[in-house]
């Protein structure tokens, strides 16, 4: 029997169907989280009076979010191998950055 490898085992943290259903939808929702939590920041971001009382707030909070959301990016392409979508396929990086879900992804850590 093979030894699972640590890609795989960080591939089953975030796949909630493989990982433990709590360990895999903690991860989701802590995303889920920080996007709704950017969308606030955002809109907040409007009103004049908000925004200089809470500039660099605002910066810091854009930064971290840029951080976490391309850390995870940068994992699932690199645990992408381990699905079976992209398993015995020429390129499997290359095909999960054209997915739907990685271009989304990819766009909304871009424009940074």
């Amino acid at each position: 029997m093979s030894e699972i490898t640590q890609r795989r085992r960080v591939y089953n943290l975030l796949d909630e169907s493989v990982t433990a259903p709590s360990i895999g939808r903690l991860i989701n929702i802590i995303l889920i989280v920080l996007i709704t939590a950017n969308v606030i920041a955002v809109a907040l971001e409007t009103v004049e009076s908000i925004h200089q009382q809470f500039e660099v707030h605002f910066a810091v909070f854009e930064a971290f979010s840029v951080f976490i959301f391309t850390a995870e990016y940068l994992v699932r392409l690199w645990v992408c191998v381990e699905d079976k979508r992209y398993q015995g396929v020429s390129w499997p990086r290359l095909r999960y950055a054209m997915s739907a879900m990685a271009i989304i992804d990819l766009l909304a850590i871009l424009p940074f």
